[in-house]
């Protein structure tokens, strides 16, 4: 509490729902997710999820290397 701000970031450019994306919250877990339905080499790459709220603020980086067709779903708890 409160509830954080997320922002998802590739290569040090925040990723918005027109970088073909999407983001989502699973109602079990409250976990945040972010979908990439069409992955192609444009996704690899660094990543970055910055969660801040009032309190402060974390960060978790790690690298993506796409070699072949898949859905991958990134989730954050």
């Amino acid at each position: 509490m409160p509830k954080p701000k997320l922002q998802w970031f590739l290569n040090d450019k925040e990723l918005t729902v027109k970088d073909n994306v999407k983001f989502e919250t699973d109602a079990k877990t409250s976990a945040n997710i972010m979908v990439i339905p069409k992955v192609s080499v444009a996704f690899i790459g660094s990543y970055m999820i910055k969660v801040s709220n009032s309190v402060g603020e974390a960060e978790h980086k790690f690298q993506l290397n796409v070699n072949g067709k898949q859905i991958l779903r990134l989730l954050i708890k």
